[in-house]
Order: structure tokens, then sequence, then C-alpha cells
């Protein structure tokens, strides 16, 4: 537990077992000796005003201090059971501390030393409000109570080692009325169960789910038959996803009680206590954003992802395409994909960096220069094979300029492709606004310019693609003039396709755009492969299906009520979870592959079957199948 921490599960644990002790074993353990730097209450973790100050400091400095302190012998079980009966006459039992009218709050918990671990306690008729502008939450009223105590035990055995403090209560505490209903905690069986089932992916839901089913049967350690008098909660609601989710992160090492990108930087300090090698290796490019003008960058890339790039992207293909919405802060994702011999998306490399602060939509906030900066770190970082270096031959992005562009600085001789669904979905938005309307000459006219983009996408040439259309455009015009007495919509239905063809004509016919959708484009791409046309990528869908995966399947289960994620989250969550599981998968599959594979091959036929002769029957996956990773 992080120090600071104020949940009293571990606590609550610790004190069950007291009264029980283990006399059989008691002669081999010994005392951990209190170390000198205990030998004070951590009086700052107290909530107190300035009078409560005053009167706690002259209670241990007067020349007969009224503290108590007592330190006892593990081994000794008469010294356990006055440290137990001393606990339960002051109500920190664990009995006492379940009855709903207790008015002790866990104030601080922490380790003692590698044996030991400490509890600070304080009443909560004295706790002070920290500041004017915040509200006491306690539900009993302040009457400056200056009762507190702390209790040191050893972890392993759960017996008391040491009980300080000063524990007489005023006289107003003693006669205090309820003044705000008293909270009724989940009991840390319950936590401890939904922790586990989070840390295997599961959702809120199913971890609601599986509680109900727990607490109807009874199925939970310490559950009482009779919860009537218990002021634990054992069915977790709606408003427990906080604390539950919070608890899990802080298991994973994330401090939520601190800003997502203090823990980054502390994450990536080799200087800090904090520093994680495993995301050091991982991020090969790193900034911080210290001023409004800057931007935070990550860029990551595991040693899987890295061999898989060399692999599946060296001398090869990929994707590159971009997304937001994967965090609470203004931040924008670029993924670079490669494709391996399964046609299985493989995830190479993310960009992770943030919209200047004043950007209205995060989607447009990058550009040229952001994304070749992040392309040079990756390309820098994959190094060189021997005397080779890292580069890429083919790529495909959507219609987007600024990743052409970028990529073109950073990987000269590198061929580029446009999405054919992203080219048509712009022509197809193009025509719908420019032919607007329902009557039938606009039908087909609509039918007509769709006839002469599927032709476009499949010349070879690019005075076949510019004759198509002036052919198409003089066909109109003489159309037009043959039909004097056309209405008002069919003129305009008229207008708006001579318009569409010259759109297609002075954007989309350039030489170096129309190379890209066209179907020389793709045996351009094949010549430069050394592969057939069909395995060259027509589109980016496998990264628009991983982009979806990635939301759906891997980041919905750790979002509370469907909130975004916090940053530092989003990026532990892929390099410890998301990448491992990805790769891990691809592994389980491939050895699954190769045993089926050697299965058939014994088969009469087999061979003729694994290389895809037989036709029927066969389960081998099609070109280019959208298949994700």
């Amino acid at each position: 537990m992080a120090r600071g921490a104020k949940s009293g599960s571990r606590t609550s644990r610790a004190f069950r077992g007291f009264v029980a002790v283990d006399a059989k074993n008691a002669s081999a353990r010994k005392a951990p000796r209190v170390p000198r730097e205990l030998s004070e209450i951590p009086f700052d973790h107290l909530h107190l005003d300035e009078d409560q100050r005053i009167s706690i400091k002259e209670i241990y400095t007067a020349p007969e201090p009224r503290s108590f302190s007592r330190t006892y012998k593990l081994d000794d079980e008469s010294d356990q059971v006055a440290a137990v009966s001393f606990l339960a006459a002051n109500r920190l039992d664990f009995d006492a501390r379940e009855c709903l009218d207790n008015k002790w709050n866990i104030r601080w918990s922490g380790k003692g030393d590698k044996e030991t671990w400490r509890v600070l306690y304080q009443c909560a008729c004295g706790c002070a409000s920290d500041s004017e502008a915040k509200m006491r939450r306690t539900p009993v009223e302040f009457t400056g109570c200056l009762a507190h105590g702390e209790v040191m035990y050893e972890v392993k055995t759960h017996r008391i080692l040491l009980v300080r403090g000063y524990f007489e209560h005023n006289y107003g505490c003693q006669s205090a009325l309820f003044t705000r209903v008293p909270t009724f905690p989940i009991h840390p069986s319950v936590f401890e169960v939904a922790l586990k089932q989070l840390k295997t992916g599961a959702t809120f839901a199913a971890v609601k789910e599986h509680n109900r089913k727990m607490f109807e049967v009874k199925a939970y350690p310490l559950q009482p038959d009779d919860i009537s008098q218990t002021r634990y909660r054992w069915l977790l609601g709606r408003s427990d996803s906080r604390s539950l989710y919070r608890q899990f992160h802080q298991l994973q090492g994330i401090k939520i009680t601190q800003p997502d990108h203090i823990n980054i930087d502390e994450w990536l300090d080799p200087n800090s206590p904090q520093y994680q090698p495993v995301l050091r290796e991982a991020i090969f490019h790193y900034s911080a954003r210290r001023k409004k003008s800057e931007r935070f960058e990550a860029c990551i890339s595991t040693p899987e992802m890295k061999e898989a790039a060399w692999q599946y992207a060296h001398h090869s293909q990929i994707i590159l395409d971009g997304t937001f919405g994967i965090c609470n802060k203004k931040m924008l994702l670029f993924i670079v994909m490669g494709v391996d011999e399964a046609n299985r998306g493989v995830p190479l490399a993310f960009f992770l960096f943030s919209a200047p602060h004043d950007n209205q939509h995060t989607s447009a906030g990058y550009n040229t220069e952001v994304l070749e900066r992040m392309l040079t770190e990756w390309k820098k970082a994959m190094g060189k094979r021997g005397d080779e270096e890292f580069d890429v031959w083919v790529a495909i992005t959507d219609t987007d300029l600024m990743e052409r562009g970028a990529l073109l600085r950073v990987f000269p001789r590198i061929w580029l492709l446009i999405c054919q669904f992203h080219i048509r979905q712009s022509w197809k938005n193009h025509r719908a606004s420019a032919l607007k309307g329902i009557s039938r000459t606009h039908a087909q006219l609509r039918a007509r310019l769709k006839a002469l983009e599927d032709a476009l996408v499949a010349t070879e040439a690019i005075d076949d693609a510019r004759s198509l259309l002036t052919r198409e455009r003089e066909a109109l015009i003489a159309q037009r003039a043959q039909e004097p007495d056309l209405d008002e919509s069919e003129h305009t239905a008229m207008k708006g396709a001579l318009e569409h063809i010259d759109y297609l004509e002075n954007y989309w016919t350039r030489d170096f755009l129309w190379q890209s959708w066209s179907r020389f484009g793709r045996l351009a791409a094949a010549a430069i492969l050394k592969r057939d046309v069909n395995e060259v990528l027509p589109t980016t869908n496998h990264l628009e299906s991983f982009n979806g995966v990635l939301k759906r399947s891997y980041l919905l289960p750790h979002q509370r009520g469907g909130r975004r994620l916090r940053l530092d989250i989003l990026i532990h969550l892929l390099i410890f979870r998301i990448f491992p599981s990805i790769f891990k998968r691809r592994a389980l599959e491939d050895r699954e592959s190769a045993r089926r594979a050697a299965m058939i091959m014994a088969l009469p036929g087999g061979a003729l079957l694994l290389n895809g002769v037989s036709g029927a029957g066969s389960q081998l996956p099609r070109p280019w199948a959208n298949r994700i990773f």
C-alpha cells in the first residue's frame, strides 16, 4: 500500500488473528527491533487545528507525560493477550472497528521496515478540517478530541509489536451526536476478489455480477450469516468503481493521487525511485510538455514490436493512420502497422502526442513536422542490422497529405499508396454534395459518375484516366446541348455532375496522387516488393479494425463507467498488458497453426491441402482478409 493510503483493508485483516496466538511456534520467533527512526508518531498525518497541536505537544513534553507507549513481545502469549485486550478496551479491535458507531479513523498506514506495518488512528471528533474551504466529512461533530494512537505489528504473523499514543477522549467526544450518515465501507474480502477479476481483464459489470452471486451464497471469507449489525457492505454498487479502480491501479504501481505527467516523468527518470526500466526500454522517444507551446510526446515500440518491424516492415509495406479519443487528455495516437504472412495486422509502433493547447479539435492537432519527427525517431530507434539501415519501401495511408509528406521525408525512396476505401469515400462525399436531389436525372447521373470512378481506379496510365474524364465531360455537355428544354432541377444536376468531373480532374489526377490510388500504383508497389499485385495492401482495413479492437476490447474493461483513461494508465496498460497480450496470442496461434499443419501434412494429399490446391474444404486465409492479430 502506498504511503498515505487511507484504505483499512490491510489493517482489518491484521487484527483478525490477534487473539489466536500460535503457541506452538512462539518460541522460535524473536521480537523485531523497533527502528530508531520510528521513535516518533507521524503527527503530520493527523488532522489538527492549532489549539490541538499545542495541547498534543504539551501531552508529550510534560514532566509526567500522559501518553501511553508499550512494546510487546511477539513470543510471549500473555503479552499478546495484553495487547489485544488494550486495543479492545479502546475499541480498536476488529469487532469494535466494524461497529457503525466506532469513531476511529485511519489517518495513515505504511511500512515500518521489511517486517513491520504501522497504522495511525485518530478520533473522528478530533479531525479538524484541512482548510476553511473544505467541509468536514466525518459523521460526528468536532469537539477538539485529542485521542490518537499508533499500532505496529509484524506483517507475517499479525502479532502486535508496539502500541502508543493518547487514548483519552474528552467529555464532548463521549456525548457527541452523529451529524452525518456514517460510511458503510465494502468489506476487504470483496475488494480482494474484485481486484483479482480486474487483473484478468474483467469489466466492472462482470465484477458486480460475480459479487452478487458470491454474496447470495455467502461465499466470501468472514461473511457472517447475519449481517444486520456489521458496518461493512458486501454488495458492490456503482459508486464503488472509483475506489476499486484506484486500488487496482495503485497495485500496478500507478500513483493515482499524483498527476499523470508526473508519474510518466518519474517512470522514465533513471534517478527517480519510481524508475521503470521496462517502460524506458519501450518508450524510444519522450518529450515532456513544460510550456503551453510545447507538445507531450511519447513513442512506443517494445522489443517484440521492433523485432516484428524488421521482419514485416523492413523492405516491405506498412500502414500509417491516426486516431484520437483514447485518453482523457487532448492526445493523438498514430499507429504504424505491418502485415505478416498470415494476413494478420502487427502493431509496430505507437506515436502519442498532445494537440496544441488552444486547438479546438483534437483530430486536427498535428502537422507534417510532428509526424516527421516521430517517424525519424522510430527509424533511429530501429538502428541497423549489420550494415543495413532500416527502411520501408511501401506505405498505405488515408487521403491525408500530411502523413504522406512525413513518410517521404523520412523514407525518401518509399512508394506511397492511398487506401481505396478512403479515396472512394472522398469521391462519394463530393458526388453527393454536388448532386443534391432525388429526381430521376440525379439518380442516373450519380450512377454514371460512379461507373466513371470505377473505371478511373482501374487505369494503368494517367493519359487513360484523363481521357475518361474528358470523354465524360464532352458527353455531358453534348447531352445538355441536345436537350435545351431541361427544367431547372435537371440543369442543376448536369452542372453538379460537371463540377464533380472537374474535381476529379483538377485534384485527383495530378501525377503524384493518381499514382497512389490507381492500379498503376499497386502494380508499381508489387514490382518494388517483388510480389504479386494481390499481395499489395489495397486498404487500411487492418489498422482501422485494430483501432476498434484496441478501444472496445483492450481499453474498455479498464475504463470506469466508460470514462476515458488517464494518460499514465494508458501508457502503462499498453506496455505491460496490451502489447504482451497481442504478441503472446500471436505466438500461441502460430504454434497451433504449426500443429494443425503437421497433422494435415500426414494425410494423403495433405501437401496439396496446405498449398490451397484442394479448393473445397480448404481453411487457408483469403488474400488480405481483415484479420487483425
